[in-house]
């Protein structure tokens, strides 16, 4: 049917959407998408909140109505495929996740979904005391915080998307120390690390072993083994995860010394790596300079987020990752929205395709919670300007 518009995708029945997806899928062009293998790819993560915006649904809907929520997400995918036409392949996995508060909840504290953001966790502290995690019996993933009204949706969802779509349920992203930040609060682990740093060790390796034992069950239930790397899921509104990604943007050493990352972090990560088999993907927003011998010994397999902070230490980076582990690079999100000129743009982006040291890369334009049209049109410009550039300059 060749490209869709704007008002074709912001307008069309639930049934339309369904047919125009299939076709995205199988269409030749999305074929090429699939199996290409370029060094160099540019990547779009935009929000919920810019889409809720743009399509016109809210996010009370979103995280209640699931038919609202699978036509939401089918504009979506629309949207990003014929409109921002990125390097992303398309598929028709649909599902919901809560992004960040679906931890929280497992452990008892409150989400909040807002009109204008995705859902946050309440500000108090689950463990008063560093010792109350001793008091916690594992989440439950049947029962625990959000999980019932998920099974809910994801029931529905299935009824309403039927086949070939694939609905997925989602997981627990966060690792061991962003759960720590979470649920005692940030400035009291640090006062905590000062006071007991062998309880607080305890307490992260507490706090891997409640996902594991919550993967478990979750695993279980979608027949899945815990090296199942075919299994992917949206995090956040926009990240395509494995089950057995470590999400921990508060590791970042701007904060904190490497001994305090070596001696307690690590130990609790490894845990969750010899459950998965390595994790697929390590994240974090951090700077991670003072910390890449000890995450590569992890044994991440097939990407590593580099951050605008942590792109400054590539070159040691490249040398500790296997060869086929990709890096994906962030753009400085206040860059992507607030640059306009392309000359700028070009001497953004010329040091990040040229130095990658022969790695496969994808250049991501992400974290884009603000903006409307405006925002559209910006992130479209960045695109032009790589694929220009990708055209011109040599491999990295």
């Amino acid at each position: 049917m060749g490209n869709l518009t704007v008002e074709q995708i912001c307008n069309g029945t639930l049934d339309q959407l369904k047919d125009w997806a299939i076709e995205a899928y199988e269409s030749e062009e999305n074929k090429a998408r699939q199996n290409d293998k370029k060094q160099r790819k540019f990547i779009i993560y935009i929000g919920r909140s810019v889409y809720a915006k743009l399509f016109g649904f809210t996010m009370q809907d979103f995280f209640t109505d699931a038919k609202k929520s699978l036509e939401a997400q089918l504009r979506t995918k629309l949207f990003v495929y014929y409109i921002l036409k990125e390097d992303t392949p398309f598929n028709l996995s649909v599902g919901i996740d809560l992004g960040t508060a679906l931890e929280a909840t497992l452990f008892g504290m409150d989400y909040i979904v807002t009109e204008a953001a995705d859902p946050t966790y309440g500000a108090e502290p689950v463990f008063k005391q560093l010792e109350d995690y001793k008091r916690l019996e594992y989440p439950d993933f049947y029962t625990s915080g959000w999980m019932p009204e998920a099974h809910r949706l994801y029931e529905q969802l299935k009824e309403l998307a039927e086949d070939p779509f694939q609905v997925y349920f989602p997981g627990w992203a966060r690792g061991p120390w962003s759960m720590a930040t979470i649920l005692r609060g940030f400035n009291h682990i640090f006062e905590d690390y000062l006071d007991d740093p062998e309880e607080v060790g305890e307490m992260l390796k507490y706090l891997s072993q409640a996902r594991i034992a919550f993967e478990k069950q979750r695993l279980k239930f979608l027949g899945l083994t815990p090296q199942d790397d075919s299994y992917r899921w949206t995090y956040c509104s926009y990240r395509y995860n494995h089950n057995s990604d470590i999400f921990e943007d508060e590791v970042d050493g701007s904060l904190f010394s490497a001994k305090l990352n070596r001696e307690l972090i690590i130990p609790a990560q490894k845990m969750l790596a010899d459950f998965y088999g390595g994790p697929a993907y390590y994240h974090s927003c951090g700077d991670l300079g003072n910390f890449l011998e000890d995450i590569a010994s992890l044994h991440i397999r097939k990407y590593q987020h580099i951050s605008p902070a942590t792109w400054k230490s590539y070159d040691r980076l490249n040398q500790l990752w296997a060869p086929e582990v990709i890096a994906q690079i962030s753009l400085k999100t206040t860059d992507v929205m607030n640059i306009h000129d392309t000359h700028e743009m070009e001497k953004v982006l010329t040091p990040l395709m040229t130095g990658l040291k022969g790695r496969r890369a994808e250049i991501c334009a992400d974290a884009l919670f603000e903006g409307g049209w405006d925002l559209i049109e910006n992130v479209t410009r960045w695109r032009d300007v790589f694929r220009r550039l990708d055209e011109t300059l040599p491999e990295g």
